[in-house]
């Protein structure tokens, strides 16, 4: 009776032990399974963004062409201003198209510099190189083109690079 009782009674410290055991160990395969989905759903939206990032960009370096064209125009008309003021006659209006020009003209600075940025917090130590380098270019609409050419370069290497 009593070899009988003892059986019963380690029995049940086993299971218990077992089961105690195997929840601990549940939870902990559970925990790390939930940080490397979170680290897979941050790493899959760090991407997803630098690629939208790199759309942007391209949209804006295209958009680099029209400011220059419309520089020229927007200068025409100031200057068509500063000769009639000199001449001392009355200045004429800034026309309606200067004046979307002007208004385009700060949209895409916005994007670009806006982009510039980004580029900056999402991407590595290349793409914040060669962003600087275009930062600092004297005239920020006359990026050159090798610059250009380094920045995409970098972001090709740099897409799915992670700190």
């Amino acid at each position: 009776m009593k070899q009988e009782m003892r059986i019963v009674i380690l029995s049940a410290v086993l299971a218990f032990l077992g089961s105690t055991v195997g929840a601990f160990l549940s939870f902990q395969l559970g925990e790390k399974a939930w940080e490397r989905e979170v680290q897979y759903d941050h790493k899959k939206f760090t991407v997803q963004q630098r690629i939208k990032l790199v759309e942007r960009l391209a949209k804006a370096v295209a958009s680099l062409d029209e400011i220059q064209k419309n520089i020229e125009l927007i200068k025409i008309d100031r200057n068509a201003r500063t000769i009639a003021l000199e001449q001392g006659q009355s200045p004429p209006v800034i026309s309606e198209v200067s004046e979307k020009l002007s208004n385009r003209l700060v949209q895409i600075e916005a994007e670009y510099s806006a982009v510039l940025s980004l580029l900056q917090v999402f991407y590595g130590p290349k793409t914040n190189n060669s962003v600087n380098k275009l930062i600092a270019a004297k005239v920020w609409y006359k990026p050159k083109e090798e610059d250009i050419l380094k920045l995409y370069d970098a972001i090709g290497q740099e897409l799915y690079w992670f700190p």
